[in-house]
């Protein structure tokens, strides 16, 4: 009688358990059928598009997520690298074609199709569906961008060079190299490039560089830079009027912006001459005589040059006096030029270059000589001249070390004729 009790108590705890593991599974399974039809209009909790999660988004909504992930990639830099510099675009700006309807089309379809089984693992979170945006890229675009990129990429070199500023002051203008870009190799590297890197446009966080294909053009290594002080100036009156004032300013303009190096000689009529109607000059007075002639003012000049030259130290390799005394220096510190045979020349013995700058102003020939800091190594030099009793001029170049006199040279006699 035990025994048969015992048997009935087994019997109906089996039959509990039973019911209540097919009710259990019943109450699953009416559970996961009102997940699927929930999961009907939303992508499963397992779905990814490029590493992304898309899980449980409304179908109406998955668009707009989708093109703020487009949108965001379509922000990113791609950035060409070439000689230290750069130029930045911007990806949207190569056009990629991106199809979000395929993936769209390809999530709902999958919802669709995808067994039971399936579907319960991907509520569950079990089984991953992933997706890839594909950026493709048209030829004609990525044509357009090279062309633009050469643009913003070449350049040509720009040397070296002094500019005078409005106060008459050279600035060092450094320059710089050019650029030439390779065209076709850069196209190519970049074609490669983006196939290659395509599948990381949507995915990956970073920024893109590409180097650019191409050579730099050096500029030229000159000796400007070492001009940066003046060492002399000198200056003299005239009435800039008529003739012989338009001769004086295109004389001026021919002399300013001469350099001369180590050991290179002078010569004004190379410079400036000749001094004919042919080459610009007009007829106007010759100042030391009584006569008119082509270039006459030119002389005036050639003065106030030699005596900016005396005052910087520079050595006189050729001077002759005009006939006739003039009138906007002392006598002796003249110097005339004309024809084929009167030049006036002088010589950069310094060890740095020297730059003449040469201007008109208020009535006013200037001439300022340039050249570097330690040139006259912290000499100054005075002119003087004084009348001898044959009737000449005694030109005088007297040397100063700080307060010191340490030379007095005879540089030359003049003698006029009035």
């Amino acid at each position: 009688m035990q025994k048969r009790k015992s048997k009935y108590i087994v019997i109906i705890i089996l039959a509990c358990i039973g019911v209540l593991s097919l009710t259990s599974g019943l109450f699953i399974s009416i559970y996961y059928k009102e997940l699927m039809i929930e999961y009907q209009n939303k992508t499963y909790k397992s779905t990814y598009i490029n590493d992304y999660s898309f899980s449980n988004i409304d179908f109406d909504k998955l668009e707009g997520k989708i093109n703020d992930l487009v949108n965001n990639a379509l922000n990113k830099d791609i950035s060409f690298i070439y000689n230290g510099k750069t130029v930045k675009y911007k990806l949207k700006d190569f056009e990629p074609v991106i199809d979000v309807d395929s993936v769209i089309n390809k999530i709902k379809e999958d919802s669709k199709l995808t067994s039971y089984s399936d579907k319960i693992k991907m509520i569950k979170g079990e089984l991953l569906r992933k997706y890839s945006l594909d950026v493709n890229f048209v030829n004609e675009k990525i044509d357009l961008i090279i062309k633009d990129l050469a643009s913003k990429v070449n350049s040509d070199v720009k040397e070296e060079k002094l500019v005078l500023n409005a106060e008459h002051n050279l600035i060092f203008d450094s320059g710089s190299d050019g650029y030439k870009m390779d065209v076709e190799t850069t196209k190519e590297n970049l074609i490669s490039y983006l196939n290659n890197e395509k599948d990381k446009f949507i995915s990956d966080n970073n920024d893109f560089n590409i180097e650019v294909a191409g050579s730099v053009i050096k500029k030229k290594e000159t000796r400007l830079s070492l001009i940066n002080k003046k060492i002399s100036t000198f200056s003299t009156d005239f009435n800039n009027y008529g003739n012989r004032g338009q001769n004086i300013e295109i004389a001026v303009s021919k002399l300013n912006g001469v350099m001369l190096e180590k050991d290179q000689v002078f010569s004004f009529r190379q410079v400036v001459g000749p001094y004919t109607c042919a080459n610009g000059y007009k007829v106007a007075p010759v100042q030391s005589s009584s006569g008119y002639g082509c270039g006459g003012g030119v002389c005036q000049v050639s003065t106030t040059l030699y005596n900016a030259q005396l005052l910087a130290g520079l050595q006189t390799v050729m001077r002759y006096n005009h006939g006739y005394a003039v009138n906007y220096v002392p006598k002796g510190q003249d110097a005339t030029v004309g024809g084929d045979w009167v030049d006036y020349q002088f010589k950069n013995q310094y060890d740095y270059p020297i730059y003449i700058v040469g201007y008109v102003e208020n009535n006013k020939v200037v001439i300022d000589i340039w050249s570097n800091e330690n040139a006259l190594q912290g000499k100054k030099f005075i002119v003087t001249s004084n009348r001898v009793a044959s009737g000449g001029y005694e030109t005088y170049l007297s040397t100063y070390q700080g307060e010191q006199l340490i030379s007095r040279v005879l540089l030359h006699t003049s003698y006029y004729l009035g």
